[in-house]
């Protein structure tokens, strides 16, 4: 009964993050993981589940402007994202790191490393153009291009 309590939690969560558009991966990843924290001890109530599902994706207001975007915090940014990648060992991490020969990254590895650049960036890279990016200093390039931030 717990299980199929799960399910239909689980269920109604895809739906309404399918509807709500959730506006970060951090905002998503935080509210699935606090509602799967919850899960063992409330009950399957409708009501109570979408309350909190409200509570946890509500978007925030921005009164002023986002912070200006650098190649410096993109280099950060990129250097981050790829040492909390559990394949790379983060001592062998720097701009001129190539991804198969130094940090030994097979080739489906480098697509992953490149999904979670496009979702820290909010940007989307094409096939062809992730095939070029061999190292970080090249995915640092493609993104810093794709946000028209200056090299």
């Amino acid at each position: 009964m717990a299980s199929l309590c799960r399910l239909r939690v689980l269920s109604s969560i895809q739906n309404f993050a399918r509807i709500q558009h959730i506006r970060s991966i951090a905002t998503r990843s935080s509210s699935f993981a606090v509602l799967q924290q919850g899960l063992g001890t409330s009950k399957c109530n409708q009501n109570n589940l979408q309350q909190r599902i409200t509570e946890l994706t509500r978007s925030v207001r921005h009164y002023g402007s986002a912070a200006e975007m650098t190649i410096t915090s993109i280099q950060e940014r990129c250097t981050l994202v790829l040492k909390l990648f559990d394949k790379v060992d983060p001592e062998k991490v720097s701009l001129e790191s190539k991804f198969a020969e130094d940090l030994g990254l097979d080739s489906l590895d480098a697509v992953e490393v490149i999904m979670a650049m496009e979702d820290e960036f909010g940007v989307e890279i094409s096939d062809e153009t992730a095939e070029k990016l061999l190292n970080l200093k090249d995915v640092v390039e493609c993104v810093a291009d794709r946000l028209d931030v200056a090299h």
